[in-house]
């Protein structure tokens, strides 16, 4: 009997081991979902240094044909597992989101709209593709028959002076348009932190010292919900997840 009791306490133990180990194998795994790895390949496209600080810009041409906006308020999947499985070339994460997940301001895909417009003295840009597939900026949500709509911000030129509260340093995602009518999304980083940048009022600043010719720019979700792919090989993964991803799949 007492060997039998042995045995049993032995069994129960080595259960608890398995069961134990079987929930870190879960934790991980949940956090590896959670969590994109972020692989920089040097160089930047430009630097900019402003006082102490330098930053690496990366930019990507974008293709206003075979350009969708993909929502991720509710699938919450890492911006990796975005670009796999929708054959994405390059993209950059969408606008910003409430705590409860859902689009702040304007949201709409060819699926249909989540939100509605809102004033937000922030959040006061729209980026819009037509039924024609035009790209267009505006401070006004468009009346066009329309394939994807965003409210972010702030809306900015290379001139604007921006004042903001609780400023601070981090990643900063945007898309901007050329004098050439050319449309890129850029990504403003510290140059040895990927996930730190500069602070949103010296975004203007950044955007006139650049050799693109930059006319405006719409300022997208940045910091730890941010991401960014190029077809050039750079890699700026997201800690946090993203609320929506912009995707290119031509180069």
């Amino acid at each position: 009997m007492k060997y039998f009791v042995i045995v049993i306490i032995a069994l129960v133990a080595l259960a608890g081991i398995f069961t134990f180990q079987k929930s870190k194998t879960i934790l991980k795994q949940t956090i590896h979902q959670q969590i994109s790895p972020t692989v920089l390949i040097p160089p930047s496209d430009s630097e900019v240094t402003i006082q102490d600080h330098v930053f690496s810009i990366y930019w990507q041409l974008i293709d206003a044909e075979d350009l969708t906006l993909i929502p991720n308020f509710t699938e919450k999947k890492t911006a990796s597992q975005i670009i796999e499985k929708n054959d994405c070339k390059y993209g950059a994460n969408g606008g910003f989101y409430t705590t409860d997940y859902k689009p702040i301001g304007l949201f709409r895909t060819q699926s249909g709209q989540l939100s509605k417009a809102t004033s937000n003295a922030t959040l006061n840009g729209f980026f819009s593709k037509n039924s024609r597939g035009v790209l267009t900026l505006s401070r006004n949500a468009s009346s066009d028959e329309i394939n994807f709509a965003l409210q972010s911000g702030p809306y900015m030129t290379p001139s604007s002076q921006l004042s903001i509260k609780n400023d601070s340093y981090n990643r900063r995602i945007l898309v901007a348009q050329t004098n050439s009518n050319a449309w890129y999304f850029l990504a403003i980083t510290e140059k040895d932190n990927s996930f730190s940048g500069p602070k949103l009022s010296d975004v203007p600043i950044i955007l006139e010292k650049l050799p693109l010719g930059i006319i405006e720019a719409l300022n997208l979700d940045g910091g730890s919900a941010s991401a960014f792919y190029s077809g050039k090989g750079v890699r700026l993964g997201e800690l946090t997840s993203i609320g929506s991803f912009f995707c290119g799949k031509k180069l």
